[in-house]
């Protein structure tokens, strides 16, 4: 998903493909994450303010941008640990600053309940 598109394809994206966390790239470089709770943080806001919401918004409006990263090579403990100091529910993975996935809290608690 590009930091362009609207707010409504990206949902679109994540209904589709039952996610609620989408990474905002340029090829293979990571610009941003949204979740859910952003789009929901957003329409609240915006719909108190307003009465209304513009679907229409760019990604970029309502990502994170910057979002705290793990190296492919860390543990799935590291990876906890990072989740938990900074209160998020995932990370996009990277490689030599290459983007190359995302592990989510659904995965940790997938991979341990095997």
């Amino acid at each position: 998903m590009g930091e362009d598109d609207p707010l409504t394809s990206a949902m679109e994206v994540m209904v589709r493909h039952n996610i609620r966390h989408l990474l905002i790239t340029d090829q293979d470089k990571l610009l941003g994450i949204m979740t859910v709770k952003d789009i929901l943080r957003y329409v609240v806001k915006y719909y108190k303010l307003r009465g209304q919401v513009d679907l229409g918004v760019a990604v970029s409006k309502l990502m994170s941008h910057n979002p705290v990263t793990i190296d492919s090579a860390a543990s799935l403990l590291d990876a906890v640990r990072l989740m938990r100091r900074n209160n998020i529910g995932s990370l996009p993975i990277v490689e030599a600053g290459r983007l190359m996935g995302i592990i989510t809290e659904h995965d940790i608690v997938r991979s341990i309940i095997k």
